[in-house]
């Protein structure tokens, strides 16, 4: 038996296991990245989220106070002798009381923070050892201290109060107690806080001093990503991790340059440089805010776009970055912004990413910058519209309705779609740098799949998250930590450090699942059967068919009927087909139907083939996305703009044909089934599928006739006797 191999695409060179040298420096050309050797290089990861850009629902930074030097409270009523500022003087042994049982409801407490603050937890410590604590309160927050607006209400069973509240972005806070006790109302100690990056770092410098405080996020840092962490990266195959910074990893809010501001950086550059693993530099978060979202570092707050001295100080930011970095191999690209959203007309999103490529393109030349496509394409504009070259696009990808499959598989196959369309029609490399498709493990294989098909390099959203919720199942590698962050206005710096030392990794939930999942998907290329004939299917079943004038269609008629088509991989990821008549499919430019009819293969007889998993694909070609446009005998045509129900179609093998191509009738005949032989001579017939293939043979003696048993379709039909043979191309309908 002839053994059949299945020959894989390779369309990519991976790292292997040796140390990033010069020869592995990258750029982009035309759609994909090269190193200096000329291989191309497939980016395949994850993120280092919460490690240099902390995200509190993913790691456990804890929240950071709002400083209180400034704040004035007052409450409704107060003890003799004591007093309301008890509450915010620093010391638990000094206490505010309200003179009065709890009986005397709606009792209030306002903070007036001074200026306006951003915050999402009130906490508030009652005297030690009593039970002077609201047991049902609200809280609500004002701009001007006389228009209220209700956060929330609460309840509490102790007095170490903490309420989390939605992010506010206020002036004063009110709490009204609600419930009736006989006890009065008490308070050492009164916060108002916010756990993102910005509010974080402050406080521990507010409360430790600067060189504590980075000592402190030192050992963070030294928990939370591991030299074993990077060996189980390089285990699953990887060859990048993308690294969220935070600007105040490199600069103090001052807009001075930290001496030792690419400690952490180096580290992770030096280690993943001996474990053959590139690193994308990624400012998660800018000065001033670029984007207004808590998990870029920096709720709410978004004046990039509209301050020239925050775009004075992100420009900083990047020549020095740039100028650390300039030669070195390791990094993969400058991933300049994430997520951004302008909300000024003085500058767009577009406009700034010009100003931030000139800037550092005047102190590095070589390093691949990646230009961020949020929320989508239409916020970008292509390369050639700037004058840039040696540029990668990224986008990210999430789809909220979580637990809908549907939704989920058609979000993937829009998202292949749409970084596909911009790689070819902007011929740039493109980057799916972040994304997570939940509990959907098919749809994780599909959407990988078909990255992989295109050269689209991608890393997936995150390494380790502390918690895991049935929303967000299979989210990260590591999950399921539920131990308590520290408390970063009452632990001192020892009980910071125990507390954070139980969020290494070994203290996480490892998702094999996932894991498995993402290894199988490096490990494993794209299969395109190529050099072999296929049948090729719709959405609905139906095969394609060449038709008499070379244009091609899908029909009902049955697989030996049909025609097999054969592929062929030409350079790069691109393959092209040819027909049953030895020409080459065309998409005949765009917008008219395609036609199997060239003799030779360029730009219009290209299609990148992308592999869905199971025997599906989808084609784009010259002008988009092939389209069966519904079956029923319609034409294909190339003008879609992504995939879908009818731009996806299903392969399965043919075999060789047993009548040479060369000897196949070009025209056709309308055949009734029946065969009449009136020249007195017996005759031998042999009835082939289109492609070739022996269906039936018979004698047909002199003057017989007779009817064929064979279904609708195409058929070719040899007549012979003695050295006489007649072929006909017969449609039995």
């Amino acid at each position: 038996m002839r053994k059949i191999l299945f020959i894989l695409f390779a369309f990519c060179s991976l790292i292997g296991s040796s140390q990033i040298t010069e020869q592995d420096f990258l750029s982009a050309n035309g759609q994909v990245l090269c190193n200096a050797k000329g291989d191309t290089v497939v980016l395949r990861g994850t993120n280092l989220g919460a490690w240099l850009s902390f995200e509190n629902w993913m790691g456990p930074s804890g929240y950071g106070a709002i400083g209180r030097s400034n704040w004035t409270v007052t409450a409704q009523y107060t003890q003799v002798g004591s007093s309301a500022v008890n509450m915010i003087d620093g010391d638990l042994n000094t206490t505010w009381n309200s003179g009065r049982s709890q009986y005397s409801n709606n009792q209030w407490v306002i903070i007036d923070m001074g200026q306006t603050e951003i915050c999402n937890r009130v906490e508030f410590k009652t005297t030690p050892n009593t039970s002077e604590f609201p047991r049902a309160f609200e809280i609500y927050q004002s701009a001007d201290g006389s228009q209220w607006s209700l956060l929330g209400s609460f309840t509490s069973d102790n007095g170490d109060v903490k309420a989390y509240t939605d992010i506010a972005v206020c002036r004063y806070i009110k709490i009204v107690q609600t419930e009736k006790v006989i006890e009065n109302w008490s308070v050492s100690e009164l916060n108002v806080s916010m756990n993102d990056d910005i509010h974080v770092r402050r406080s521990l410098i507010n409360r430790f001093g600067e060189e504590d405080a980075d000592a402190l996020i030192d050992y963070y840092c030294s928990m939370w990503v591991t030299e074993t962490d990077l060996d189980q990266i390089k285990s699953m195959g990887m060859n990048v991790v993308r690294v969220p910074f935070f600007w105040m990893e490199i600069m103090r809010e001052d807009g001075t340059i930290k001496p030792n501001a690419f400690r952490h950086l180096d580290w992770l550059v030096e280690q993943c440089t001996e474990r053959g693993i590139y690193v994308i530099l990624d400012l998660h978060c800018s000065p001033g805010g670029n984007d207004g979202y808590f998990t870029s570092g920096m709720a709410v707050s978004n004046d990039l776009w509209s301050s020239s001295y925050y775009q004075e100080l992100t420009v900083k930011i990047w020549e020095e970055v740039a100028r650390h970095y300039v030669s070195n191999p390791a990094i993969a690209c400058y991933d300049v912004l994430n997520e951004s959203w302008s909300n000024s007309d003085l500058m767009t999103v577009d406009q700034f990413y010009d100003v931030l490529y000139s800037a550092i393109r005047a102190v590095d030349t070589d390093h691949t910058i990646c230009v961020q496509a949020f929320p989508n394409f239409d916020y970008v504009t292509s390369p050639s519209n700037h004058g840039w070259s040696n540029v990668m696009y990224q986008a990210h990808y999430y789809n909220t309705d979580y637990h809908n499959y549907a939704s989920q598989d058609g979000f993937a196959e829009a998202a292949i779609s749409d970084m596909l369309r911009h790689q070819q029609n902007w011929n740039v490399p493109v980057i799916a740098g972040e994304f997570a498709f939940w509990e959907h493990t098919d749809v994780w294989k599909k959407f990988l799949r078909g990255l992989n098909s295109a050269n689209i390099s991608w890393t997936n959203w995150s390494y380790k998250c502390k918690e895991s919720v049935s929303s967000r199942d299979n989210f990260s590698f590591y999950t399921d930590n539920f131990n308590a962050d520290p408390d970063l206005i009452y632990d001192d710096i020892a009980t910071i450090k125990a507390k954070w030392d139980e969020f290494g990794s070994e203290w996480f939930v490892k998702n094999n699942t996932l894991i498995d999942l993402v290894k199988t998907a490096i490990s494993t290329q794209p299969q395109v059967p190529l050099e072999k004939q296929v049948y090729i299917q719709q959405y609905d079943e139906q095969y394609l068919v060449l038709l008499d004038n070379a244009q091609m269609s899908f029909s009902s008629y049955d697989k030996v009927s049909a025609n097999t088509f054969t592929i062929k991989k030409v350079d790069n990821n691109q393959v092209v087909i040819l027909g049953s008549n030895n020409k080459y499919l065309s998409t005949e430019g765009g917008g008219e139907p395609m036609t199997c009819s060239r003799d030779s293969y360029d730009g219009w007889e290209r299609f990148t083939w992308i592999d869905l998993g199971n025997n599906e694909f989808g084609l784009f070609g010259h002008s988009g996305f092939v389209s069966g446009q519904g079956g029923n005998e319609a034409s294909l045509i190339c003008d879609r703009s992504a995939l879908s129900g009818w731009e996806r179609f299903l392969w399965t093998e043919g075999t060789a044909n047993a009548i040479p191509a060369d000897n196949r009738p070009q025209g056709i005949v309308f055949f009734d089934r029946t065969l009449k032989n009136t020249e007195g001579i017996p005759k031998d017939v042999s009835i082939y599928s289109y492609m070739g293939q022996l269906v039936s043979e018979l004698k047909l003696g002199g003057n017989a006739t007779t009817t064929l048993n064979l279904s609708k379709g195409c058929y070719i039909l040899s007549v012979k006797h003695g050295d006489f043979i007649d072929n006909k191309k017969v449609l039995l309908q």
